[in-house]
Parts: C-alpha cells; sequence; structure tokens
C-alpha cells in the first residue's frame, strides 16, 4: 500500500491450494497499480494495526506482516471470506448476498455507471487486452452506448 499516493500495488496472488504462500500473478498484466481512496487505505492501515496487535498479545510474529490472518495465523480462504461477508450482509439486510468475486463484478458496474473509461476499468482488472473486458461486460455497455450514441448525434448535430 501507498499511502502518499493512494495506491495498492497488485505484484503477486496468494496461493491457497498448494503452497500457502505467495505466487505469481495468473498473467504480466496482473502486476498492476490500483488507485484507492483515501478512507479505504486509513480502514486498511486500522485493520492491520489491529492485526498486529492482537498478534503481539498472543505472542505471534508475521513474517510476512499481513493484515488478513484468522485467530489461527492463516490467510482465510475464499469460503471463509465469503461465510463473513454473508452475516455482514445479513446483518445489513440484504435480501441476495453477493460473494466476494462478485463485489469484483459490481465494482465494475459501478465504474461503469459513473462512466469511467472501459480501458482504464481493463488496466484496474488486470485483464491483459480490453477486449476481455468488453466481452465479460458487455451486457452492462448497452445503456452506456445508447448515451453514446445520443452524444454523437448532438455532436454531429451541431456542425
Amino acid at each position: 500500500m501507498d499511502f502518499n499516493k493512494h495506491l495498492i500495488h497488485i505484484t503477486k496472488s496468494w496461493d491457497y491450494s498448494y503452497t500457502q504462500d505467495f505466487k505469481p500473478t495468473k498473467t504480466p498484466s496482473g502486476v498492476r497499480d490500483i488507485d484507492v481512496p483515501v478512507n479505504l487505505l486509513d480502514m486498511l492501515q486500522k485493520l492491520h494495526n489491529e492485526q498486529r496487535e492482537a498478534n503481539l498479545r498472543t505472542g505471534y510474529r508475521d513474517p510476512k506482516n499481513l493484515a488478513f490472518r484468522n485467530s489461527r495465523h492463516q490467510v482465510p480462504g475464499d469460503a471463509a471470506l465469503n461465510r463473513g461477508l454473508k452475516r455482514v450482509e445479513a446483518t445489513l439486510g440484504f435480501k441476495q448476498p453477493v460473494t466476494f468475486h462478485g463485489l469484483r463484478h459490481t465494482h465494475v458496474s459501478y465504474l461503469l455507471a459513473k462512466h469511467c473509461d472501459i480501458a482504464y476499468i481493463s488496466q484496474r482488472l488486470g485483464h491483459s487486452d480490453v477486449t476481455i473486458t468488453l466481452r465479460v461486460y458487455q451486457h452492462l455497455l448497452k445503456s452506456y452506448e445508447t448515451e453514446q450514441a445520443q452524444l454523437a448525434v448532438d455532436a454531429l448535430g451541431a456542425l
């Protein structure tokens, strides 16, 4: 995390299946910097500090200095994360729970609705080519397409 530039550097992924350690990203384009709001970095820093304090109380020294470990000092897997997320969603009254992977899609839907450029979103997701992003999210681009068509017609009509 880069607190000065408000970035999260994605340089590797976690291997839940075999080594329980870091591994290279799936593709070279997976290595990227993600712009994030300051308040997210503040929350992550708070979480990391709380994790460090809990570790000190129990005498555990995290050799990787991670913020996301469970009470057994393991990096939680997809199933555990989704169970925790489901509990939070139930508390908040969500009618349809969303998985963590679903949050990735929700994130894209939100950025598209806010008119973020598809090429930027593609890079943010770590897609090697914008056509991957276009193919996956084409259904969300229909309303954007209509809006862009109207902008083009207005621009050409103003000539």
